[in-house]
């Protein structure tokens, strides 16, 4: 298996700049097949570069640009196959620009791991909502029956909360795939 890296994701803030990332991977485990996984929805452009033996062997292209461009169905998501053969050493290079937060988590997993993974974040996404909805839609019907202005503020409090939580989750490229806090 993989040596677990117990360290947090790389965080440079806002910034326009382009980052270069590289790692060694040695597959130790008894299947090739892996995903690597960049768990940050708000990045502009990604390049991964996977060498073996030094030598240029596979280029894959993401991030949010590319997704709109492609018309990909899931611009949030950026996960990346590849086949590690065991016991060999690559060199993977990843380089990054975003016009937002600068945040890389970086993990790589089997394809049962990612399926958890993506259904604990789905169930935990989905109640998310469902309290900021349910709390929207109650403070409402308190604004209609006593006429009282607060409960009207924290119905729109509400409503901006969950587009905010929508867009850091990345759903919000579906709607406004061009938005930036750079403005």
């Amino acid at each position: 298996m993989f040596s677990v890296v117990r360290q947090p994701p790389i965080n440079k803030g806002v910034t326009q700049s382009v980052f270069w990332i590289e790692f060694e991977v040695q597959n130790k485990a008894d299947f090739g097949d892996w995903l690597l996984e960049l768990d940050f929805p708000n990045l502009n452009e990604i390049e991964v570069h996977i060498l073996k033996n030094g030598i240029p062997d596979t280029l894959f292209l993401g991030g949010l640009n590319y997704a709109v461009e492609k018309n990909l169905p899931n611009p949030q998501i950026h996960v990346f196959p590849y086949h590690f053969v065991q016991n060999e050493v690559y060199q993977v290079l990843i380089r990054i620009r975003t016009d937002s937060f600068f945040i890389v988590p970086i993990s790589m997993m089997s394809l049962d791991r990612f399926i958890e993974k993506v259904q604990r974040e789905s169930t935990y996404q989905n109640v998310t909502y469902g309290v900021l909805m349910a709390l929207m839609l109650f403070n409402l019907i308190l604004f209609l029956l006593t006429r009282d202005f607060n409960y009207l503020l924290m119905s729109v409090f509400m409503a901006s909360l969950s587009l905010n939580a929508h867009y850091l989750y990345g759903f919000g490229f579906d709607i406004l795939p061009n938005m930036s806090v750079l403005w």
